[in-house]
């Protein structure tokens, strides 16, 4: 099975590092502690990544999606007041802000860092209100590629979030992004795009099927994945 974690990534999933796409941030720390480090774009240019100067959850991400999942949330209701935010993304020692295409960043990246040191508090497991369930990592010794299809539904959800721990998620995270599996249908594996992912064109095109691809060659060449 070590063939199983060997995956290559392709030239979308690059990370930028043009001088242009980076602004350098100070500290300016809140009653808990949290500052903008670093504002930078995204391959969507319709989400920024804001760097953090430390982790912010312990769980895998928190997404709110609208003002109305916001509603008991300071920060993200904080956020969700600034004219063009339509979705809050956070996780480890980021947050990825997506705005609507008819507003510019101009100012809204200094409002946002404002609403970090404001009101960004720690989310810790217990209390966070959208936690992504974890379910660890596939017993090797028992996984054969030629019996995928035939496993219980548990077990291919295991195997298929361990690839995506190992070869997607980190590079989307670099991106501002991440990536939920929603469920495994017969030979379809449902994901959903979040943080800068969530809509940006690059996620339904090029590494969606970058990420087919790699489910196919690791897995099982007939499986499908679509993004929902």
């Amino acid at each position: 099975m070590n063939e199983f974690f060997k995956f290559f990534f392709s030239p979308f999933a690059e990370k930028k590092t043009s001088a242009d796409s980076t602004i350098e941030r100070g500290f300016s720390l809140n009653q808990e502690g949290f500052a903008v480090i670093e504002a930078q774009s995204t391959p969507n240019p319709d989400a920024y990544r804001f760097q953090l100067n430390k982790p912010a959850t312990e769980l895998d991400s928190i997404n709110f999606s609208s003002q109305d999942e916001a509603s008991d949330d300071l920060f993200a209701k904080t956020v969700f007041n600034l004219y063009g935010v339509e979705n809050v993304f956070i996780k480890d020692n980021f947050i990825t802000i997506t705005k609507s295409p008819v507003v510019g960043w101009g100012t809204l990246t200094g409002m946002v860092e404002k609403a970090v040191t404001s009101s960004l508090i720690f989310y810790p497991k217990k209390v966070s209100p959208n936690e992504i369930p974890l379910n660890g990592q596939p017993d090797n010794e028992e996984f054969s590629k030629e019996d995928f299809l035939k496993i219980p539904d548990s077990e291919k959800e295991k195997i298929v979030n361990a690839i995506f721990d190992q070869g997607v998620r980190p590079t989307l995270a670099n991106d501002g992004g991440d990536l939920t599996l929603v469920d495994i249908r017969g030979e379809v594996i449902r994901i959903r795009y979040e943080g800068a992912c969530g809509t940006c064109p690059s996620s339904t095109q090029g590494t969606l099927k970058f990420i087919e691809e790699m489910i196919r060659e690791n897995l099982h060449p007939s499986l499908k994945v679509v993004s929902i």
